[in-house]
Parts: C-alpha cells; structure tokens; sequence
C-alpha cells in the first residue's frame, strides 16, 4: 500500500507510537499518553477503532475489485481482530461506506468508488476523534480549572490532522497521497528558517 498509507497510520497511531495491534483490539484501545509534567501538558489519546477502519477500507478497496470480501480475509492479511473488525463493519455500514453481500461468496463491497470517500468520512463513522488536548470542552481545563500553556498548539494541530484527514480520499491512500496535500521538508525548513 506504500508510504501513503503509512503516512495515515503513523498520523492516526499519536505520531508514529506503536502497538500490540492484537491484544490491544480485543480492548478496543490503542492509548499513546505523552502527558507531560511541568509547565505543559500533551495528553494523546487515539482509539484504534478510526486507524484498524482505514486499514480495512484501503484493504478492502485494494482487494475488492468486482468481487465481495470476507472480512476473515481483511482481518488475516491486516493481523486485525475478526471480532473487532465485525464490530467496525457495522458502522462503516450504517455510514452508508461499506454495503454487505450475504452467500457462500459473501463479505463487503464498498459503498462507493475509493475517490469518493474521505478519510475523515471513515473516522465520523467509526466515532474516532482527532482530539489532542485533554480539554473536552471550554468549561473543563487541561489541569484542573486552568488550560495548561500549550492548549493551543495541540488543539491547532488538532485541526490541521482533521484538515488533512478531510482532503484525502481512500483512493490516495492507496495511489500515495498527491506531494500539494503534503507539507514538504523544504517547505518546513523554509519556515523554519524565516523564523
């Protein structure tokens, strides 16, 4: 699937931490706590269920063509949970992304072409956020009653993950994401340097 979909993953799992995909599935949690102490606090906390969902779908839109796909067959090449993934399937079928076919050659189609649905669009219907901050709301503070110093960045960064997620279709993540959807290093050195 390439450096695209890796790029995804990456982004989705807290910034490139791994895990114990398996036994962390049957939780139904993949939790990177970067909590820090002092001065700021950086609280991340991703639920597995919006990274397995896209794994499945680029799986599902990779393997997929003309034929229905057993979920037993999206679980074994993505070493993903089979009960897990029935739970996921659910959702992504109520959100209208995934159609079922029932029969001896049975499993899921897409419920549309891979150029139409948006990574963002998956993670609505699995219910994942893209929430950085351990604020969830303006009454609720970071650190008690107060915003810790660095709210601000983690709800920015917030956003432009959910921005990205937005402009990507399935289909990219399998081609590889266009290079104008992704910030280059030159650009970022740019930045950097004009600061």
């Amino acid at each position: 699937m390439g450096s695209a979909f890796s790029a995804v993953a990456l982004l989705s799992t807290g910034l490139g931490a791994k895990c114990k995909r398996k036994r962390r599935a049957a939780q139904g949690r993949d939790v990177t706590d970067a909590r820090r102490t002092g001065s700021g606090g950086l609280g991340l906390e991703l639920n597995t269920k919006g990274r397995y969902a896209v794994m499945a779908m680029a799986d599902l839109a990779k393997f997929g063509e003309g034929a229905a796909v057993p979920l037993s067959a999206i679980a074994d090449r993505q070493g993903l949970s089979l009960s897990y993934l029935e739970q996921i399937f659910l959702r992504l079928r109520r959100a209208g992304l995934v159609e079922s076919e029932r029969g001896r050659t049975g499993g899921y189609v897409l419920g549309r072409p891979a150029y139409m649905i948006r990574i963002s669009q998956v993670m609505e219907a699995v219910e994942e956020e893209t929430r950085m901050t351990r604020c969830l709301d303006s009454d609720v503070g970071c650190l008690g009653d107060e915003r810790c110093f660095t709210h601000g960045l983690w709800h920015a960064l917030g956003g432009h993950i959910a921005t990205f997620l937005s402009s990507v279709t399935l289909q990219e993540v399998l081609d590889g994401i266009p290079p104008d959807k992704l910030a280059s290093k030159l650009e970022r050195e740019g930045e950097l340097a004009a600061r």
